[in-house]
């Protein structure tokens, strides 16, 4: 029934936009403001193929998490696939590892998150959400080959303002987030948000593997909570916008497949299974523990965990040019067990802990006035050191392969866009950007039995993605545009190789 409304939701609006004179003055659709470009545009005006979401859109729409977005984002696909992957356009990534890259450019407040697997998380207190298809190589720079997605959360307010939410459903389903902002001076000159969220839900899947006992004998739970704080000061004409965020998911794994009758156990023999046939009865052998190998348990079986800072600082120079500071320092924890032996006992888990500090600055110079040329230029840093521990037991062999490195790798560009409306209705747009970035890794392999063995890699890798394109403005209403733009899509190393003599 709720499918069926959204549905129908969505033809209304699809059949309002195909004739907007017939529609009163009021019930015109609301132009959206975007920052796609990396400066205020309007939406319309923006010639990027893009799927932009107010915060009330999210909300209307039910969308309360990033994965949900792909059922109302042409071209994306964000989803639980092993670990985490988001695709625009069927570009992305396979290499998991913390010495591989994402396809697509992710970030909160222009501070990019450089591990998909974390880009799985519930939203709130957003302003909107910009999914930009297509090669985003000039403004963003590295890893934006399939795209870029932007989320921009609510800033302070000078008046006082108060938000809140509560969703309960079933399986014991509760979600509650609140958020207040206003002035903490009398003048408005300082500013404070603070926003939270909890979401809790039971499992939608029973785990009926012998002997689970490890908080297991429910899968895809619900067990996450965020809270994110922000302080806004105007001196003159300098703004400074300072936020913090820290956000926690303990939901369990997800389930891979139903069980079948009966469930079949090393040592206990065949176990009649009384759930088989049921759709959601599995029976996936977890363990947290390595067998035989002596190797400490890893302290979760699902944890996607981050957190950090951003300085924002925005700074007009004169009427007509401006110049933006942005920094940010972002801590990312992952863990992760995976049954992927595909039979009702414990043969073969995947087991991942990640841990990555980052810290990006870019600097910006753009001109601000509303005129036929608009220019921007920058200047982008990025330096990440993660270590990494990944075992693949093969429990009958009470061995397998086990891997613990480190990966650090550091980034510079710079990059410069113009646009120039040569006619009332034809505007040219000319862009380009210098990446250069190098990566070392340093990890030690176990293969079975085989002594370890340590690898050392180290790689550099450059270039120039520049852009060009031609915006024909039929009416007030109706723009075609057209551009020819290149990615860059960082190198890397796989960690998962296996080395042995």
């Amino acid at each position: 029934m709720c499918r069926t409304l959204a549905a129908a939701a969505r033809l209304i609006a699809v059949a309002s936009l195909t004739a907007p004179l017939a529609l009163p003055a009021q019930a015109q659709i609301e132009d959206i403001v975007i920052t796609a470009e990396r400066r205020e545009a309007s939406l319309q005006e923006t010639p990027i193929s893009i799927s932009a979401f107010t915060g009330d859109d999210l909300v209307q729409n039910g969308i309360q998490d990033t994965e949900q977005l792909t059922g109302f984002t042409p071209g994306l696909v964000i989803q639980r696939d092993v670990i985490g992957k988001v695709v625009i356009r069927g570009v992305g990534t396979e290499n998991f590892t913390v010495a591989g890259d994402p396809g697509v450019a992710v970030s909160v407040d222009g501070a990019y998150i450089s591990r998909s697997n974390v880009a799985i998380f519930d939203l709130f207190d957003m302003e909107r959400v910009e999914v930009l298809r297509g090669p985003q190589g000039t403004l963003y720079g590295r890893n934006a080959t399939g795209g870029a997605i932007n989320f921009i959360t609510r800033k302070p307010t000078e008046e006082t303002e108060t938000r809140f939410q509560v969703d309960v459903g079933n399986y014991n389903k509760f979600r509650a987030e609140a958020a207040v902002s206003g002035s903490i001076t009398e003048n408005g000159g300082l500013r404070g948000r603070v926003a939270g969220m909890v979401h809790k839900r039971d499992g939608f899947t029973e785990n009926v593997f012998p002997s689970v006992g490890r908080g297991l004998e429910e899968l895809d739970t619900k067990d996450l909570w965020a809270l994110r704080g922000q302080l806004a000061w105007t001196a003159g004409n300098v703004d400074f916008n300072l936020s913090g965020d820290y956000y926690k998911d303990e939901s369990r794994p997800i389930p891979y497949k139903y069980t079948d009758d009966p469930i079949t156990s090393s040592g206990l023999g065949d176990l009649a299974n009384p759930l088989a046939g049921q759709l959601r009865t599995v029976s996936q052998g977890f363990e947290t523990d390595v067998p035989g190998t002596g190797r400490s348990s890893l302290g979760a079986a699902g944890l996607w965990e981050q957190g950090g800072v951003n300085l924002t600082i925005d700074w007009a120079l004169s009427d007509d040019v401006a110049l933006r500071s942005i920094t940010a320092f972002r801590n990312f924890q992952f863990q992760w067990i995976n049954d992927g032996d595909g039979v009702e006992d414990f043969a073969v888990n995947y087991a991942q802990d990640d841990d990555s500090d980052l810290i990006t600055q870019e600097i910006q110079l753009f001109s601000t006035t509303d005129s036929a040329f608009s220019w921007i230029g920058g200047l982008y840093f990025l330096g990440e050191e993660s270590t990494t521990r990944i075992d693949i037991p093969i429990a009958p062999f009470g061995s397998g392969v086990f891997n613990d490195g480190t990966a650090e790798t550091t980034a510079y560009a710079i990059f410069g866009q113009a646009s120039w409306d040569f006619t009332d209705s034809l505007r040219l747009n000319l862009g380009a950007r210098y990446s250069y970035e190098e990566k070392k890794v340093d990890y030690v392999n176990t293969f079975f039995f085989e002594p370890p063995t340590p690898v050392n890699l180290k790689d550099d890798w450059n270039a120039f993605t520049p852009k060009i394109g031609l915006d024909w403005f039929v009416s007030d209403d109706v723009m075609f545009f057209g551009s020819i733009t290149q990615g860059f899509k960082s190198g890397g190393f796989n960690l998962l190789a296996v080395s042995y003599t």
